[in-house]
């Protein structure tokens, strides 16, 4: 009966991974999804049902003062044996566009926790900061309140950047770093030639 469920479970995330690849590539030229935005609302919403229930992942909303509310996928029931794994999204888009290839295989190994960060996806603020050490701060604030005391960082692109921040300014959380995409270290010099 495990076996069963197992390969159901498997067959629903690579129905659900393949409609929402394929949903991206038939509208992923953002020019032409400008003429049919009606199709937006109808892909966050395949990748919300893909992320929860073949992911086992939930939303959740953390409010960390009247200001600030920070949107996190954390997972539907965390397992003390698996590591906490923090995926940060870089600019573009939310935690669902930018992780929906590597989550469900993540998912297994990990309790993941995936922020939308400040001004991207559901996450907001009415504060003016809006540097990479304040989102390091709010998703700080916000693993914490979700009881996460420790956790591994991947971040792309923008996301890069926060996480660094993360392990620069609170190393006691943050175990191991993964930066992708993001220039980060690299001189003026360097960011003009790639």
């Amino acid at each position: 009966m495990e076996t069963l469920r197992r390969y159901l479970r498997h067959l629903l995330s690579f129905y659900l991974s393949l409609t929402a690849t394929l949903s991206q590539y038939l509208f992923s030229p953002f020019p032409k999804i400008r003429r049919f935005p009606v199709f937006v609302p109808m892909i966050e919403a395949l990748l919300s049902f893909y992320f929860s229930f073949s992911c086992n992942l939930v939303q959740c909303s953390v409010d960390l003062d009247d200001q600030t509310t920070m949107h996190f996928w954390a997972p539907a029931h965390r397992k003390f044996s698996k590591p906490n794994l923090v995926m940060i999204h870089g600019y573009g888009g939310n935690s669902r566009w930018q992780f929906v290839y590597q989550v469900a295989q993540l998912a297994e190994s990990f309790n993941l926790y995936i922020p939308d960060l400040l001004f991207f996806g559901k996450s907001h603020t009415n504060r003016t900061n809006r540097s990479e050490t304040f989102q390091a701060e709010c998703v700080v604030a916000g693993l914490k309140r979700l009881g996460v005391e420790r956790c591994s960082v991947y971040g792309i692109s923008y996301g890069g950047y926060v996480g660094y921040r993360m392990a620069e300014n609170y190393s006691e959380m943050v175990e191991k770093l993964v930066i992708v995409s993001s220039g980060v270290g690299c001189t003026e010099d360097q960011k003009g030639s790639t």
